[in-house]
């Protein structure tokens, strides 16, 4: 009741290597024995569907809403343990046990709603942010149109303007200042080990890793260059905010950005400078942005 909408999606990996009629396909449309098949991995791997509501790559029809509906959507979880997908609402947010959201978790055999009342028109993704199903067609795409229901845009009041000033910084870390350790490890092992296949599997192991580690000087320091969002205090874009962090926090930030505070009804000025050396553009999400489609593109400097 009060619903304009209601959509019922199934996240799931079908695993086909799994079909009664498996055998007799490879016989029949590869003329060849299926024992030789089975064991090849890309095999098994293409058999294995990522799928929303049995379809991929955007294949799923009528996911169609009008701006200000009200929608309701239902998500299923079934599978096995490979069947755990975190549900992505590109473009609007969702209302779930009192907390507005863009995003669901789904475990197997478990069941989702999310409310939704679009008012952001355009065509979006839904699409499981594991990284592994979505590049596998896990993704599928709803269209918000403007259909004249919806004319309350002009009646909003704004209570003030608050600006963010952001820079896109190139850091190196230093995340292994001392790995000498990794040498004295592998040396001490080379000589206790009689054991040829156990030095094998233990000393390869570790020489890989103090290799790769000892690219950048002789104590295996180890030294890798990311690009970071600061979120800075004045329009000079020069004097960087106290960012005191652990690397657990570092990791947060480099990946989603700084955290915007602000209230219902609030204008956010962004201003975005690009001091890294490739181009970046940055998008808010779950807020109405006075120019639709791809962000604006800040070359460096």
């Amino acid at each position: 009741k009060g619903i304009d909408k209601e959509f019922y999606l199934l996240f799931n990996v079908f695993d086909e290597n799994l079909s009664w009629y498996l055998n007799a396909n490879i016989k029949y449309y590869l003329r060849m024995e299926e024992t030789s098949m089975k064991k090849d991995d890309g095999f098994e791997e293409s058999n294995r569907m990522h799928a929303i509501n049995g379809l991929m790559f955007g294949n799923l029809p009528g996911l169609d809403v009008c701006e200000g509906d009200k929608v309701s959507w239902h998500l299923l979880g079934l599978g096995s343990e490979a069947d755990v997908h975190g549900a992505v609402f590109q473009g609007n947010t969702m209302q779930m046990n009192g907390m507005r959201r863009d995003s669901a978790n789904l475990f197997p055999h478990t069941f989702a709603t999310a409310f939704m009342q679009p008012d952001n028109i355009g065509t979006f993704e839904i699409y499981c942010q594991t990284s592994n199903h979505y590049q596998s067609g896990m993704r599928q795409q709803y269209n918000v149109s403007k259909c004249g229901k919806m004319g309350t845009a002009s009646a909003r009041r704004y209570t003030g303007v608050r600006t963010f000033y952001i820079a896109a910084e190139e850091l190196v870390w230093d995340y292994a200042p001392d790995r000498s350790w990794e040498r004295e490890r592998h040396n001490h092992s080379a000589e206790r080990t009689s054991d040829d296949e156990h030095l094998g599997i233990l000393g390869k192991d570790v020489c890989r890793r103090f290799i790769f580690l000892s690219h950048s000087n002789g104590t295996g320091a180890l030294n890798l260059q990311n690009w970071d969002c600061l979120l800075l205090t004045s329009a000079t874009l020069e004097t960087a905010a106290s960012r005191l962090w652990e690397a657990e926090e570092h990791f947060a930030l480099t990946s989603g950005g700084p955290f915007l505070w602000a209230e219902v009804g609030d204008i956010l000025n962004i201003v975005f400078k690009n001091n890294a050396s490739r181009p970046y553009s940055i998008h808010a999400h779950g807020v109405l942005e006075q120019q639709t489609g791809h962000p604006q593109v800040a070359n460096p400097g």
